[in-house]
């Protein structure tokens, strides 16, 4: 029986090895499985912070523009109107001494450019009060 009991204890320990190999080969492919799952959670997590920092810009391109605005827009507007009007009077006097002179008052020197001007000011005061901002800073 010592013989017998000798093969039974031999078994036993392989079938012990065995059963940590089985273990261990279990957890390797767990681990394996898991790892290679989950890589889709990686490249999410990245485009999570890659859109955080492509939003972070964005609101700060926003924010350093409407300061702009806020800062710009009323003192643009009263200046423009102010400009319109002043070469407004001066462009009306080129009018009237080119009447008085018997001229046309597109040949005195400086009136084209003054009359673009007034055109070019009152589309941006046009568009300026058209394309404003739709929320309160």
């Amino acid at each position: 029986m010592s013989n017998l009991k000798k093969i039974g204890n031999k078994l036993f320990k392989q079938s012990t090895e065995l059963k940590s190999h089985d273990v261990e080969l279990g957890i390797s492919q767990d681990l394996k499985s898991a790892s290679k799952s989950f890589q889709g959670n990686i490249k999410t997590g990245q485009k999570v912070i890659d859109s955080a920092k492509k939003v972070n810009i964005a609101i700060r391109k926003v924010l350093s523009d409407s300061q702009f605005y806020d800062k710009y827009k009323k003192i643009t507007y009263s200046n423009l109107s102010d400009n319109v009007k002043y070469i407004q009077g001066l462009m009306d006097k080129a009018e009237s001494v080119a009447k008085e002179l018997g001229v046309d008052e597109q040949d005195i020197d400086g009136f084209k450019e003054a009359k673009n001007f007034v055109i070019d000011a009152k589309n941006i005061l046009n568009n300026m009060n058209k394309f404003t901002l739709e929320f309160d800073i």
